[in-house]
């Protein structure tokens, strides 16, 4: 591009994805729930009208997680210290 001849021109794209919300409740509070990352290979859809239960992993650190059993359960995790790509 530093030696074109002619101008250049660059074209951007934009792909459309769904992202999906969930109303919840944890600890007697009421709650919407976002999407923050998935799979590509993840059916969200099959979720609707389910009734998850959740666990608090406080920051998402391996403390956090012991004793916890997670499979299959939605995580609550605080923001803060570590990065949000660790945590996913």
């Amino acid at each position: 591009p530093g030696s074109a001849a002619l101008a250049l021109t660059v074209g951007a794209s934009s792909v459309a994805i769904d992202i999906y919300q969930y109303n919840g409740s944890f600890d007697g509070k009421n709650y919407k729930l976002r999407q923050l990352t998935k799979n590509y290979k993840d059916d969200l859809s099959a979720l609707k009208e389910k009734k998850i239960q959740t666990v608090d992993v406080g920051l998402g650190d391996p403390n956090g997680y012991k004793g916890q059993d997670v499979k299959g359960k939605f995580v609550f995790m605080n923001r803060g210290v570590y990065t949000l790509d660790s945590k996913v």
